[in-house]
């Protein structure tokens, strides 16, 4: 946000889908709106005014949405003219295809009925870029994400374009120096924790 507000050209609002912010100080130059988001409710009309405000006003080009929630109130009120991203960070589970387990978990059958809901809502309507940020959650969103000629998966590593934060020119030569790693974080083999150690050995040639 500090990058983007430093562009003459670039004007942003922060939708914050709840009243929380741990960061008064690192964010008190921007400008904040409040969505309140509700839990939704398959028996009453779901609507959020606040956000439909802030589309009727600030007319957004591009609406990014980070995690499920978000995505799923972009789906209240969708406009063909906008550019809608979902940026996933992991494999959201909400967006998981019907199978025998569905019927027999309360949690999986709401998550089913809410992905219906979203196809409904949204993905027959507007097309969306999903962008996954590792192999693992390409391949899980390419399966189970509703992808048409509207949708389509992007795989962004990193969550970022990491070339643009390091520059080799400006690294300590490490070639007869120990280097501790330290890892925080999950071990699991999706996390493909041996390609990220042997990146890193290559790129700063030790």
């Amino acid at each position: 946000c500090k990058d983007l507000q430093s562009r003459s050209n670039i004007d942003f609002i922060i939708g914050s889908l709840y009243d929380s912010n741990e960061y008064q100080d690192e964010t008190e130059e921007f400008t904040i709106v409040n969505l309140n988001f509700q839990t939704f409710s398959f028996k009453g009309k779901n609507e959020n005014s606040a956000y439909k405000k802030l589309l009727d006003e600030f007319k957004p080009h591009i609406v990014h949405t980070h995690r499920f929630l978000a995505e799923f109130l972009s789906s209240y009120y969708v406009n063909p003219s906008i550019t809608y991203v979902c940026h996933g960070h992991d494999n959201m589970v909400q967006l998981e295809r019907f199978s025998i387990k569905t019927v027999f978990s309360k949690e999986k059958l709401f998550n089913f009925l809410e992905r219906r809901h979203l196809k409904k809502t949204k993905y027959s309507k507007v097309g969306t870029a999903f962008i996954a940020n590792s192999k693992d959650t390409l391949a899980y969103y390419q399966n189970n994400v509703l992808v048409a000629k509207k949708n389509k998966v992007i795989l962004l590593q990193y969550g970022f374009n990491y070339v643009k934060f390091f520059n080799i020119t400006t690294n300590p030569n490490l070639s007869n120096r120990k280097l501790n790693l330290l890892n925080v974080g999950s071990f699991q083999d999706k996390k493909n924790q041996q390609s990220f150690v042997k990146f890193f050995k290559t790129t700063i040639k030790i």
